[in-house]
């Protein structure tokens, strides 16, 4: 037989052959897996104040919890990693029936957000619902001026109120003196959506005459104030 010709690739070289490249499959596998967890460790919810009494496993539910919920309602992106903060003094615990209960504060001041936490716990009872993140009072908020986004939130909520940029400042009451006219300005604004997603914007003048006022006070946070439905009522039997 020739020199030139090619020898036969035995059964046992392409068992070697196949062998290695599931090795290499492996490992590549596990490389990745490696780098995922980096990925997440590096893009998860670092929350600064926790105390020692809460499990490990609460707080990893919460760190995911709440960067899922910034993500889809917050505009944080899935690869960056968010710091948060407990706040100082708002960290209450409480055990009723075998159940621990922590509610706190929880700031965000990268995305200026502020948002009531509750954990709950128990080494006898299964839980099905420990954590809930909802929306503060305004004077709760470290942000008050900032809608606040949260669990609760439809995109659809989210999407109408940053289209509306006077809708976080809502109600807005003026209560005040002309002292060139010698009379009262007293007005308010207040605000809901329709079911066609539209800002219903309503005027109750408490003093009469405000109503030129109280428009310009609505232009001075949105200048487009056609996209809104205004109504005015004269509530100025009082004065």
């Amino acid at each position: 037989m020739s020199e030139m010709m090619k020898k036969p690739v035995s059964t046992k070289t392409i068992g070697i052959i196949g062998a290695v490249f599931v090795a290499i499959v492996v490992v590549i596998s596990i490389v990745a897996s490696i780098m995922r967890g980096q990925v997440w460790e590096r893009a998860h919810v670092e929350i600064t104040g926790i105390p020692n009494s809460m499990p490990k496993e609460q707080i990893e539910s919460l760190e995911l919890q709440l960067k899922n919920m910034m993500v889809a309602k917050a505009g944080a992106k899935e690869d960056e990693k968010v710091k948060a903060t407990i706040r100082d003094g708002s960290y209450s615990e409480k055990t009723d029936d075998g159940i621990t209960t922590a509610e706190f504060l929880i700031d965000v001041d990268a995305f200026q957000q502020t948002y009531i936490v509750s954990v709950s716990w128990s080494d006898t009872k299964e839980i099905s619902d420990g954590i809930v993140i909802k929306c503060p009072s305004k004077k709760q908020s470290k942000y008050p001026d900032s809608f606040c986004k949260s669990m609760y939130n439809t995109t659809t909520d989210v999407e109408n109120i940053e289209n509306n940029p006077i809708y976080e400042k809502l109600p807005i009451e003026v209560d005040s003196f002309d002292f060139g006219a010698r009379r009262a300005i007293h007005y308010e604004i207040r605000g809901a959506f329709n079911g066609e997603g539209t800002l219903v914007l309503t005027i109750v003048d408490y003093s009469g005459g405000q109503k030129e006022n109280a428009i310009s006070k609505i232009k001075s946070y949105d200048a487009d104030i056609d996209k809104y439905i205004i109504k005015y009522f004269d509530d100025s039997g009082g004065y």
